[in-house]
């Protein structure tokens, strides 16, 4: 509690100013330009992470990224979709579960930044959302989608993926877009009360695109299977460079960085 508390006081101010502007925007989405409304959203979600968040990302990647793509990457906090928006670029959708149109302020953010909702109980909604996406892919040449494939957050420590789920590749395939695998490593310690560092280091490691002449011929269970296990792979990676990354980043002794790692 003490920690929403001080991250409450810290952002909510300049928060409230902000946001209602995103309120106007998600109203009218037309009104404003795509250039606009990203970077807007983008400012906004920066300056809530500068005073609220501390997170020190470090970002690698084995090769340079597309101009557009879908990136995939493994789902740990509510956090996780601020990731490529500050470490690629502002110009990023997402596609998110009905159940975030009751959280409002995300809901309204994700609403300008070209999101769109999917119910998962509903396979004609299902349809209809990748069509309004592979759209919006065309109208916008410089919009990225980002997508966690396991449908929800995994709650299991180490990192133990959920599965990947076939269908979420579809909106890639038919669109004939690169797929990026993004490994995201601990992201749920910055909300989590009983972790507290000056900043929270974020690892985040971008695989090598997969191009439509590389997938085309695999199932989409297939496809599925080989972006999981790339990111399965790289996260074990990442986790050896933790206790590095919480010493770095803090300037920790290499005792209190082992002590704060896990709790």
């Amino acid at each position: 509690m003490i920690k929403y508390l001080r991250m409450g006081l810290m952002a909510g101010p300049s928060l409230l100013i902000k946001f209602r502007k995103i309120q106007k925007m998600a109203k009218n989405l037309d009104k404003y330009s795509f250039e606009e409304r990203h970077n807007y959203a983008f400012n906004l979600l920066q300056d809530v992470n500068k005073k609220a968040f501390h997170i020190e990302y470090i970002v690698s990647k084995d090769a340079e990224l597309p101009k557009q793509a879908i990136y995939f990457g493994n789902h740990v906090s509510v956090l996780d979709p601020l990731i490529p928006l500050f470490t690629v670029s502002p110009n990023f959708g997402f596609l998110a579960k009905k159940e975030t149109l009751k959280m409002p302020f995300v809901a309204k953010i994700a609403t300008v930044l070209d999101s769109s909702y999917i119910d998962r109980k509903d396979l004609r909604s299902e349809i209809k959302v990748f069509i309004n996406v592979n759209k919006l892919l065309k109208k916008y040449p410089d919009l990225n989608y980002c997508i966690f494939p396991e449908g929800t957050r995994s709650k299991k420590n180490n990192f133990n993926l959920l599965p990947f789920h076939p269908g979420s590749f579809k909106i890639a395939t038919k669109a004939s877009l690169p797929i990026v695998p993004m490994a995201i490593y601990f992201t749920d310690r910055i909300l989590n009360q009983r972790y507290h560092y000056k900043k929270y280091p974020v690892q985040v490691h971008y695989l090598k695109p997969i191009y439509p002449s590389e997938y085309e011929n695999l199932s989409p269970q297939n496809l599925a299977d080989l972006v999981e296990n790339r990111i399965s792979d790289a996260l074990d990676e990442l986790k050896k460079n933790d206790l590095n990354c919480i010493q770095k980043v803090n300037n920790y002794s290499l005792k209190k960085a082992k002590k704060v790692q896990y709790r």
